[in-house]
């Protein structure tokens, strides 16, 4: 059976998570393998507008509004939007996709929900900046910020800005790949 490649970026504000997800992307499609971006939130910022009337802003106010809501489904079913994102993904008219990049892993329990498909190989990455953005929300500090734990792969990213987050994706991408086909 072959497997998926689902690939779980997490990071905090502003230290291009989803900029690395694009770069890797693209080096996926460009390797011909059928690859899209997907996050978790997706559903989250739907039904923010479509329910509640957000406009659309990720300013404090905004952030802050989509924090507690995700909460706040977190406290009925804790799984709620990684089996959403689920039922997106296999409702995209593209799958079954060889890879799937998630660009706003935030929580655990997130990376145990996909690795019980047994077509899912899940890799983990942790994108780092210098002077990264933080606040006291648990969704910005569920996961650990070093690789003490062995949990995920680091990148350092800023102050050296997109070019180098390119090439580092496009390294990555490689030694992913390659690691990936060891192990189907």
């Amino acid at each position: 059976m072959k497997k998926t490649m689902v690939v779980l970026v997490s990071g905090r504000i502003g230290s291009g998570k989803s900029t690395l997800a694009s770069f890797m992307n693209e080096y996926f499609v460009a390797e011909g393998y059928n690859s899209k971006v997907f996050n978790f939130a997706y559903s989250l910022k739907l039904i923010a507008k479509k329910v509640f009337g957000w406009d659309g802003e990720k300013d404090e106010k905004g952030r802050v509004f989509l924090q507690d809501l995700g909460k706040s489904v977190r406290k009925l079913n804790p799984d709620y939007w990684v089996q959403n994102t689920q039922m997106v993904i296999e409702n995209d008219k593209k799958y079954p996709f060889d890879v799937i990049i998630i660009d706003d892993w935030r929580y655990a329990n997130e990376v145990d929900v996909l690795a019980k498909d047994p077509i899912n190989i899940v890799y983990k990455l942790r994108v780092a900046c210098e002077k990264e953005k933080t606040d006291k929300h648990e969704s910005e500090n569920s996961l650990p910020d070093d690789n003490s734990t062995g949990y995920y792969f680091r990148f350092e990213t800023i102050p050296y800005g997109t070019d180098y987050l390119e090439a580092c994706a496009e390294l990555f991408c490689a030694d992913l790949l390659e690691e990936h086909l060891k192990g189907e």
